[in-house]
């Protein structure tokens, strides 16, 4: 299966409106770099990526490009679009998860089960691991867990929410100059 996510990262550069294609290149290099190699610091939910959005964006499916690159400081309207966009994605999952348990999960009945497993009961009927499943979904996501369903991370902090990134911003606006947005298309 395949997952677009808007990966927000910090450059160290700032945009000063003639340097926008060195700016994406650095995004689409950092956000790589990071996302690459054995120790995948932020998940391993994912096999493989394509930086700059693959098979959800114009152009190759299976190489990295910077064309779906934006820059805060170049177009903010689009930065906060785009982003909002992957939020809103993001917010989706969670009440169609919390929907889904409100709708189907019985916290008494899930908690008597588990406690007869710990009662040498030989059959355990009832039990639903997709319920399970979907419960523990709805917890990472509220915890701030970087998943599929995420739509959007900020790479340089290290979550799926843009707080610091907007904190930052809001707190110092020409921060803004210093952020891209890049499309990343994973596979899992």
């Amino acid at each position: 299966m395949h997952t677009l996510q808007y990966v927000a990262v910090k450059l160290t550069t700032e945009f000063d409106g003639s340097n926008a294609d060195e700016l994406r290149e650095e995004a689409v290099s950092d956000v790589d770099s990071t996302l690459s190699g054995d120790s995948r610091p932020y998940s391993d939910w994912y096999d493989w990526f394509v930086v700059g959005g693959g098979r959800f964006v114009e152009g190759d499916d299976y190489s990295n490009s910077t064309h779906s690159v934006v820059l805060y400081g170049e177009n903010k309207d689009e930065f906060v679009a785009k982003m909002d966009e992957a939020l809103g994605l993001q917010l989706d999952k969670v009440k169609r998860l919390h929907e889904q348990l409100d709708k189907d999960f019985d916290l008494d009945h899930e908690v008597s089960i588990y406690e007869r497993t710990y009662n040498n009961s030989a059959v355990i009927e009832g039990h639903s691991s997709m319920t399970a499943w979907g419960m523990r979904r709805l917890a990472g996501m509220l915890n701030g867990h970087w998943d599929p369903d995420s739509h959007f991370l900020d790479i340089t902090n290290g979550l799926p929410s843009p707080r610091y990134l907007l904190g930052e911003i809001e707190k110092d606006p020409s921060e803004g100059k210093f952020w891209a947005l890049v499309p990343v298309d994973f596979h899992y």
